[in-house]
């Protein structure tokens, strides 16, 4: 669901309401802020995903 590709948001966007598009649109930019933190620390979060995998 978070891995989309940015063609495919497109798409989303366009079939999507101006209502709908705009609640999509603060929610994109949600998960882009949370992706930023990610990437600026990925030691915190990727790397310990990879060392603790769900038992």
């Amino acid at each position: 669901m978070v891995l989309m590709s940015p063609k495919s948001k497109m798409l989303l966007e366009r079939i999507k309401t101006r209502h709908e598009k705009i609640l999509g649109l603060k929610k994109l930019i949600g998960m882009l802020e949370r992706h930023e933190l990610v990437e600026m620390k990925p030691s915190t979060t990727t790397s310990s995903q990879k060392k603790n995998p769900p038992k």
